[in-house]
């Protein structure tokens, strides 16, 4: 049998290794699916309407006030004509003197509003969105006091006149829509709703007939705050003078 000298040999195994075929490469495992984000958690302001954001869409709408077609609607609000109110049985609102007020700090940076000395102001906040509560005392037939907050947020003034008016039954809840100035000369958006209230479902839901809420809205430098009255009709009826003071006295 015929010997292959080892030279040849090895030159044979060099070039069938450098024919042969590269091994292919595993095929890269799939990234997992990212996992979902968590629903924010966001309390909103309003309390009222303003209380905790049980999922995104709901804190969204805390936290905007602004959207018209926000969470914490039910479908009845915005259809329809909201129940009548009987005006000649509202209440006039009672006189308030420069010496009935006195001062409230809130905020950071610190603002200030001049408020009724009757209204007490809240040591501690129902969520993170409030900067501001005091409860307004009641008008003589009226069951419970009113409530003033104080929220900074996010959204444009016309939306939430939609969202506040389906809030109140619809067309016909909307009384005043007016514009205010401060005395340092910054603009405030005003309206007053009357009817019955049906409260946005993150704040726990629930309706409450021949009820009112006189809101406001003005922006400065360091953001947007909405100031709220809510409560029984009479009641912010008859307080609606002391709010107003309060919001020209804005700074």
């Amino acid at each position: 049998m015929r010997t292959i000298p080892a030279a040849l040999a090895a030159a044979s195994l060099i070039l069938l290794a450098g024919c042969s075929e590269a091994p292919i490469s595993p095929p890269l495992a799939p990234k997992p699916p990212a996992k979902p984000m968590k629903a924010a958690q966001t309390e909103d302001a309003g309390a009222a309407e303003e209380g905790s954001g049980k999922t995104q869409k709901e804190g969204s709408a805390a936290m905007m006030e602004g959207s018209a077609n926000a969470a914490g609607t039910t479908s009845a609000e915005g259809t329809g004509k909201a129940v009548e109110v009987d005006e000649s049985t509202s209440v006039a609102p009672r006189e308030v003197k420069p010496e009935d007020l006195a001062a409230n700090e809130f905020g950071e940076p610190k603002h200030s509003m001049a408020l009724p000395k009757d209204w007490t102001a809240a040591e501690t906040q129902a969520n993170k969105i409030r900067i501001f509560t005091a409860a307004v005392p009641k008008y003589k037939d009226d069951d419970k006091d009113a409530e003033l907050t104080i929220s900074k947020a996010m959204g444009g003034w016309d939306a939430n006149v939609k969202r506040y008016e389906g809030q109140f039954g619809g067309e016909g809840s909307l009384k005043k829509n007016e514009e205010l100035t401060t005395a340092g000369g910054v603009k405030v958006h005003y309206a007053l709703f009357k009817g019955t209230y049906t409260a946005p479902s993150f704040s726990g839901g629930g309706t409450f007939e021949n009820y009112a809420m006189g809101v406001a809205m003005l922006t400065v430098e360091d953001g947007t705050y909405f100031i709220k009255l809510l409560g029984p009709r009479h009641t912010v009826e008859w307080q609606e003078n002391g709010f107003i003071e309060g919001l020209k006295s804005f700074k």
